[in-house]
């Protein structure tokens, strides 16, 4: 398999940082983290 991997383009982090929340397992049964939860350490 072949990929590129290539520089952020400017308007891309906002996407980046979505993709990275909706990365996070969360069970059916628990409430979702504030999105700002991805900030913290």
């Amino acid at each position: 398999m072949r990929f590129f991997i290539r520089p952020l383009k400017t308007e891309e982090p906002p996407l980046l940082a979505d993709f990275l929340y909706e990365a996070i397992f969360v069970p059916e049964t628990i409430t979702p983290p504030a999105k700002d939860i991805i900030y913290l350490p």
